[in-house]
């Protein structure tokens, strides 16, 4: 005798895409590469319960976190700087036949995201799965929440015959004196292991925009293929100009390539007004977006040779924020003060504006090229004096806190000679107030406490 299953297709999980998933780590680190999806594990019906009214009995079942056709996986892992934990991303592979129908929302997903920035690549992340590194450092677990059902009561006829005493009760409450009821409860597991296949070096997942060329090699002219809209590559490494990709193929075999950057998003380039004796240059905008949007990130910098128009050097990936497009958006400026023009553009309003940032890319005489100064990029409010070669910098915390920092470049390095510093104490009523000024190589500091003038 069987007792009665109950279908998944009642039990809904959280909504996917609402939250980063969690991760529960194992001391041995986790690579990343192709993984094979193990079938969950198989359903074993309980022995028949023992003879009494009213018993309950709980039966286990298993059922796939993941995609039910799912074979094959790669697992991305992404490592940052400003990360405590890197991120991780799993892309399965596509069916190579027709999909199984999901039994819930978040098997329909073609990926998954675990500690994640929650970019728009087409993967869900839901704070309902976890994902579980194994002890080995050679698999891992992505497990749901315990699915709980009760199940309808289930009938069991009496060995024995019913004695008088259970006869009258029957007559008076109106059940069958020859059987009993018992209550059931479904628990459904939901968990999918994935085994190492193969280690491949992936550092993120990226959903295609639009249709993509795919070259066999950095640079190449004719493509092997053109990647439909909407289709999901995994980065090996990426540059200005290209990125090396793999595409995961039902049978776990993957196809490698090439992408230029150039064919990726929808461009809008504007030949600036700033120039040189020998370079043009060129800003591209996002140009996807709705129409009555005016303002629009800018997304990368060309550098050109000003007597052949060739191109010399492209510059992405630097954090700008919408602006209007416009041949203005590039300014020249010597802001180490070599005698040489650089290259700045609008990187941050700040919010309030005073923490405002501007992305700078200086020239170097000696190899002739441009490139991007984080040092010079991560100061606030920037002003650069070119009678004094002085960089000035401010910010602030909040309304009651305020700071500012003076820098020179020293040697050809950007050093900071100097800073004011002042913030309201908890009651408000005090500001404390510090100066320091670069000394024989060390920062010397001035302290002052003064009460608030109202």
């Amino acid at each position: 005798m069987r007792f009665q299953k109950s279908s998944l297709a009642s039990i809904s999980l959280i909504s996917a895409a609402l939250a980063f998933g969690q991760i529960a780590w194992a001391d041995t680190p986790l690579p990343a590469g192709i993984y094979r999806v193990e079938p969950p594990l198989g359903n074993t019906d309980p022995p028949l319960p023992p003879d009494v009214r009213n018993f309950t009995i709980q039966i286990h079942r298993n059922a796939p976190a993941v995609r039910p056709d799912a074979v094959y996986a790669l697992l991305a892992r992404q490592t940052t700087e400003s990360r405590t934990y890197p991120a991780w991303q799993v892309l399965l592979a596509p069916s190579a036949a027709a999909p199984k129908p999901s039994r819930t929302p978040d098997q329909g997903c073609t990926g998954y995201g675990f500690n994640d920035s929650g970019e728009s690549d087409g993967i869900c992340r839901n704070h309902a799965f976890k994902l579980n590194a194994g002890a080995d450092g050679k698999s891992f677990t992505i497990d749901g929440y315990d699915q709980t059902q009760q199940l309808p009561p289930t009938y069991i006829e009496d060995k024995e015959p019913p004695s008088p005493q259970k006869i009258g009760a029957s007559a008076l409450f109106g059940f069958n004196p020859n059987g009993h009821y018992i209550d059931s409860t479904e628990i459904t597991h939901v968990q999918s292991r994935f085994t190492l296949q193969a280690p491949l070096d992936i550092q993120r997942i990226l959903q295609l925009k639009r249709p993509v060329p795919l070259y066999p090699g950095r640079g190449a002219t004719f493509p092997d293929e053109i990647l439909d809209a909407g289709a999901q590559v995994g980065i090996l490494h990426t540059d200005s100009q290209w990125m090396a990709v793999v595409r995961l193929k039902p049978d776990g075999s993957i196809v490698r390539g090439w992408l230029d950057r150039d064919t990726m998003d929808e461009l809008r380039w504007i030949d600036q007004d700033a120039t040189t004796g020998n370079f043009r240059f060129r800003v591209a905008f996002d140009a996807a977006g709705p129409e009555y949007d005016t303002e629009r990130p800018a997304v990368a910098i060309e550098v050109r040779d000003a007597s052949t128009g060739k191109r010399l050097q492209v510059f992405r990936d630097f954090y700008s924020e919408s602006q209007e497009p416009s041949a203005k958006a590039l300014e020249l400026v010597d802001a180490n003060f070599d005698g040489h023009p650089d290259l700045s553009i609008f990187g941050s309003s700040g919010g309030a504006g005073p923490n405002s940032s501007t992305n700078f890319f200086l020239f170097n005489p000696t190899t002739r090229e441009f490139a991007y100064d984080a040092a010079l990029s991560d100061l606030t409010q920037i002003s650069i004096d070119p009678k004094s070669k002085t960089i000035f910098s401010a910010s602030r915390g909040s309304c009651c806190s305020h700071y500012s920092s003076t820098w020179r470049y020293i040697q050809g390095r950007l050093t900071e000679v100097g800073n004011w510093s002042e913030e309201y104490t908890a009651d408000g009523r005090w500001i404390e107030e510090s100066t320091c000024k670069l000394s024989r190589g060390k920062m010397r500091c001035k302290f002052k406490r003064h009460r608030r003038k109202n």
